[in-house]
């Protein structure tokens, strides 16, 4: 799928009521995220990130003609592709999507706001410890980074408020964020069987579209080969 292709599915992706209502309608991305992503690090026995951003709960069903509007007609035959036989008539509910991403990617609802509704939806949806607040869309990056940091062991507890405050993230925020990051999954990345042999960089590769590098033995071999130099990663 091209970057186009994408962007203008976003542009499509607007609320069933037309803006301002709660529930909104996220329900489609993760249906997009669950079945429509085929990612090379799930190839390699490894999860990827997916967060979903609201401050408002959801809708629990999907709509056929909305998955068909946003993603295209060939939706469920993209889905397929990926190994996931939806029925267009008989659609997952979002606990069902929820469940299905899970399964393939580190999922996380950031709450903007403190409404109890809100948070009460998503805990009952991903699990308390994938509901982390978010004080201010701004500081969705700072965020991003430290729960990708505790799940791939790059970052521990007792860092967060330091890197968030050397981040440009104020003081209380930085509080506030670290308390809701305590129950993450941490170093659920780093424990996955693959984590320690996943490419690095400066790997070689045979075809850009191999798993796995080359190992030590059959980098000398092959450099020799490639008339054009290694493919880095």
């Amino acid at each position: 799928m091209t970057a186009e292709k994408i962007v203008e599915q976003l542009t499509l992706m607007v609320p069933e009521r037309a803006g301002g209502d709660v529930p909104e309608d996220p329900q489609y991305g993760l249906f997009g995220a669950a079945y429509l992503t085929s990612a090379y690090i799930n190839q390699i026995g490894l999860k990827r990130y997916d967060f979903t951003i609201s401050d408002s709960p959801a809708h629990n069903l999907l709509d056929k003609r909305e998955l068909t509007r946003i993603y295209g007609d060939e939706v469920f035959a993209k889905a397929a592709e990926n190994g996931y036989n939806i029925n267009p008539n008989d659609l997952p509910a979002i606990d069902d999507v929820v469940h299905d991403l899970l399964i393939t990617a580190h999922t996380f609802f950031l709450q903007v706001g403190s409404h109890e509704e809100t948070t009460r939806f998503w805990t009952n949806m991903f699990g308390s410890e994938r509901v982390v607040v978010l004080p201010s869309t701004e500081l969705l990056p700072q965020v991003e980074a430290v729960i990708i940091g505790l799940t791939e062991g790059t970052l521990e507890l007792v860092q967060v408020e330091e890197f968030l405050r050397e981040n440009n993230v104020g003081r209380v925020d930085a509080e506030s964020i670290a308390r809701s990051v305590v129950n993450i999954p941490i170093g659920a990345q780093a424990a996955l069987p693959n984590f320690i042999k996943r490419p690095r960089k400066g790997d070689f590769f045979r075809e850009k579209t191999d798993l796995w590098p080359l190992g030590e033995d059959e980098v000398g071999v092959e450099s020799k080969k490639l008339e054009d130099g290694p493919v880095w990663l």
